[in-house]
């Protein structure tokens, strides 16, 4: 399994979630002529029926790392409206840990952590995230040494993740 997904690939996985799990027609539009596909099938109303395609269908490494976004997405938009709510986390938290490195940049983007230890302005999902990058740096190391590989060059915070 590759370690990270980029760019062109993102295509492909979008286009295999629109082909697996309906939507409808305006947003599979929009989508595909979206510089974020992936930001543009979020839905909140729909998490149960998005981690339970990523549990019973197959997927491809990009189709996997799009549902993803997608969920983790949908899951931000959730705490967004009700910070409290945990509801989805601990199968969330489970999927990610199971499949970190592959997921590495994803979780590096929503735990915001160019915004160093303020949390202020950063995504709801930040804390929830961060939780799982602080493990995630101790057991692969080379996701901090590497930062031009995990897209990483922003952020002066790492100290903040050892």
């Amino acid at each position: 399994m590759r370690e990270i997904y980029d760019g062109a690939e993102a295509y492909v996985g979008v286009q295999e979630v629109l082909s697996k799990i309906p939507f409808p027609p305006s947003i599979v539009e929009f989508a595909r002529h979206s510089q974020d596909p992936e930001l543009m099938l979020n839905d909140p109303d729909r998490i149960d029926e998005f981690i339970d395609a990523y549990l019973n269908i197959s997927f491809s490494d990009e189709g996997r790392f799009t549902l993803m976004f997608v969920i983790l997405d949908s899951f931000n938009s959730i705490l967004s409206k009700d910070n409290t709510s945990r509801q989805y986390w601990n199968t969330i938290k489970m999927l990610l840990k199971e499949d970190g490195l592959f997921f590495s940049k994803l979780i590096i983007y929503y735990a915001s952590v160019d915004y160093g230890r303020n949390l202020e302005d950063a995504w709801p999902i930040a804390p929830y995230m961060r939780s799982i990058l602080i493990e995630l740096v101790q057991r692969y190391p080379e996701i901090k040494d590497n930062k031009k590989k995990y897209n990483t060059l922003f952020l002066p915070e790492w100290d903040y993740f050892q």
